[in-house]
């Protein structure tokens, strides 16, 4: 959890071999033995928030009363309006890794897909049209919800952007 807060508040390349064994209160030698590379944090890092984002999803989805309700509620999870300019973990892996990384892209482009395939399969339930169409729409809006909120933007305006978007997509 230390190593992936700083690697979410800072990126890859500006977190310190110095900064990660700080956080995580272990020597270099220790880490080494442990972990192998600042790269495996990442992954190990990574992997886990994938995990956990994704059964949050999974949990916003069947508690609501209804999967439209459920729907909203995730994307929501995933804009994270009040979240501070720091933005997603998850994003900003897409930004700075996944391009020049391919075990960073698979790991992203399945998280992406399986939340995807969550929220259609809600859409789905809720009688929506085109429910994987919509759930890529709604994702797509969530992203640059979070582009928004690391740019500055009061979490009030992102709400509202997010709201009347999926107004918009969903009914």
């Amino acid at each position: 959890m230390a190593a992936r807060n700083l690697f979410a508040r800072h990126g890859y390349s500006r977190t310190s071999l110095d900064a990660l064994t700080d956080a995580m209160g272990i020597n270099r030698s220790s880490f080494y033995a442990s972990f192998g590379s600042k790269r495996d944090v990442l992954l190990r890092a990574l992997e886990s928030y994938c995990r956990a984002q994704y059964a949050d999803f999974r949990t916003a989805i069947e508690g609501a009363p209804t999967p439209m309700a459920g729907a909203r509620a995730m994307i929501a999870m995933v804009v994270n309006a009040h979240g501070g300019r720091h933005g997603c973990f998850a994003v900003n892996c897409i930004g700075e890794l996944a391009p020049s990384d391919p075990e960073v892209d698979h790991i992203l482009r399945a998280h992406m897909a399986d939340s995807e395939t969550l929220l259609a399969d809600a859409l789905s339930r809720a009688g929506a049209s085109d429910p994987r169409g919509r759930a890529k729409a709604a994702l797509a809006l969530a992203l640059g919800a979070i582009a928004l909120r690391k740019a500055g933007s009061a979490p009030e305006s992102i709400e509202r952007i997010v709201q009347d978007g999926l107004d918009a997509l969903f009914g």
